[in-house]
């Protein structure tokens, strides 16, 4: 598509109801805390017309306008959407659920004349109703809209007989005793509406992006490396914060979820927490370390602002290291932007309140490090780099499979790639069987008395709660991983994805628990968002992995 023969107000049009499309997402989203008058809005929109006259003519707007760039930022659009979308039930009556609520009674008298409904209310969460206000039979009957949440309560009066409540299907029964009686129901979205914020969300996002790439394109190629290379490292760091920002504000309750963890952490200092905990100690060491710090420096709440500085400082390296790991495996620098972009958003939906557990994102810290190594052809320090990564996580000892797969596609280093690969594999055994033998005897904890194995494959597997956690976390970079394997990757992908992929996966099945997705990042960071790059990508570019 040459902008040249695109007519001026045909794209001003079409650029105005994308915008329009972005805005009514956010007003989908958090309209509830906007007051949106005809004037506002007639103001909104000539702003948005004006706006989208202004993107349509602007030059690097234009030359960012082919073909390759559009159907690049919808691919990243619909990557990025099970990661950034926010689904709030919706404040608008038109897509909130109907309910139904039946009242019934069984009465001595068997009528309710003179019976005092004064003090029951049914309150739907757009108006409260009494249920005097219902017409009094002796069965009440409610149908309509409701809000999230929905309430039935109030003082039951005194009669000789019993209420029934069915509401939505759920029967309830009461003495009518004149004690305090409550009934609460709560709603998710409708499916049409998740639909319809999805669809407009992807809109939200196509819009950013493009206009991401056509900035990018247009303004930061013109500067000189140095210029480019600190907004890089701005542009990550600011990542890191927001990052930060969003998990923090993900727990209402944060600092009593910090105190439960420095509990456990302190048993692993005192060498009783059960396994696999008692032994994964690098990262306890570290966090005791800046604690006694800022102690020392007199900052009060040290613990709360120890574990904000440790995650702050994991981001950075974790994004820094992803950054040149897509570079190294030969994607563009928007790319890989976008590659630590999808990243971000993986941690940002991890489920379970996982945001704070450190030795989690230590162990991604060091997968990237691992697979940095051969690349830059420093695989001799994998086995000082495996050392530390065991005293961190027992799961790092399938780090060194990463320069083995690498051996297999080059002659001329593979003795060399696989030699520091057994090495580094001795290491890990030899740390793995010292901790062992330093807290011997620990016991070993079972997740609601599960047992490793077939028992916990079946939990897995039948907890619906496991495939929400992975999609909110994982997104479609799995599956698009999988259709790059079969279409375009390079065969040192293939293996790496099917053999690294495939043991994490069955591990953890067996030996985790699948809902608590931040045990996912690993394959995410080194296979499958390179996977949906390498769908970015120019059919003839080749990529390295692993």
């Amino acid at each position: 598509m040459r902008h040249s023969k695109v007519h001026p107000l045909g794209l001003t049009l079409f650029v105005f109801l994308l915008l329009l499309t972005a805005v009514a997402y956010f007003y989908v989203t958090f309209g509830s805390e906007i007051v949106l008058s005809t004037k506002r809005f007639l103001i909104l929109a000539v702003g948005i017309f004006a706006l989208s006259f202004t993107f349509a003519n602007a030059p690097f707007v234009l030359r960012a306008l082919s073909f390759s760039r559009v159907s690049t930022a919808m691919l990243v659009s619909l990557m990025i959407i099970p990661h950034f979308t926010i689904i709030k039930y919706p404040f608008l009556k038109f897509f909130q659920q109907t309910s139904e609520i039946t009242i019934s009674f069984d009465l001595e008298s068997g009528n309710l004349k003179g019976i005092d409904f004064d003090k029951l209310k049914f309150n739907n969460g757009n108006h409260i109703y009494k249920v005097k206000d219902f017409d009094l039979s002796n069965v009440l009957f409610w149908q309509g809209k409701v809000t999230e949440r929905a309430k039935f309560y109030g003082w039951l009066p005194v009669a000789n007989g019993t209420m029934t409540v069915d509401w939505d299907g759920e029967t309830t029964t009461v003495d009518l005793d004149g004690s305090y009686f409550s009934l609460t129901s709560t709603y998710t979205a409708p499916a049409s509406f998740i639909a319809l914020t999805m669809f407009l969300s992807f809109v939200n996002f196509f819009v950013v992006i493009f206009l991401f790439m056509a900035i990018y394109d247009g303004f930061l190629f013109s500067f000189n490396p140095k210029v480019s290379r600190i907004f890089l490292v701005f542009l990550l760091i600011a990542f890191s914060g927001v990052v930060l920002l969003v998990q923090v504000h993900r727990f209402r309750d944060l600092e009593n979820v910090l105190i439960i963890n420095y509990g456990w952490h302190e048993d692993v200092l005192r060498g009783v927490a059960p396994n696999p905990w008692q032994n994964r100690v690098l990262a306890e060491w570290i966090l005791n370390f800046v604690v006694k710090r800022l102690s020392y420096l007199g900052i009060s709440e040290e613990i709360f602002y120890s574990y904000l500085l440790v995650r702050f400082i994991q981001n950075i390296f974790i994004f820094f290291f992803a950054y040149l790991y897509y570079r190294k495996t030969h994607f563009s620098k928007i790319h890989a932007l976008f590659g630590v972009i999808l990243l971000a958003g993986s941690m940002i939906n991890l489920t379970y309140g996982e945001g704070f557990f450190l030795n989690t994102y230590f162990d991604l810290i060091f997968y990237l490090l691992g697979g940095l190594l051969p690349l830059f052809g420093f695989v001799a320090w994998m086995p000082i780099l495996m050392f530390f990564a065991a005293l961190n996580r027992e799961t790092s000892g399938l780090m060194p499979v990463l320069a083995i797969v690498k051996g297999l596609f080059y002659p001329a280093s593979r003795w060399k790639l696989w030699m520091y690969a057994i090495w580094a594999l001795v290491v890990w055994v030899v740390v793995y069987l010292g901790l062992r033998y330093t807290y011997p005897n620990q016991p070993i904890f079972y997740y609601e008395g599960i047992t490793p194995g077939i028992p916990l494959l079946f939990y897995n597997l039948t907890n619906p709660y496991s495939f929400y956690s992975l999609f909110v976390t994982l997104g479609v970079l799995p599956l698009l991983g999988l259709i790059a394997v079969f279409l375009k990757t390079t065969n040192e992908y293939k293996i790496a994805y099917f053999l690294i992929g495939g043991i994490w996966f069955i591990a953890h099945l067996f030996g985790g628990i699948v809902a608590e997705s931040r045990l996912f990042l690993v394959p995410q960071a080194l296979l499958y968002i390179p996977g949906g790059l390498y769908l970015l990508k120019n059919n003839k570019q080749k990529s390295d992995i692993v």
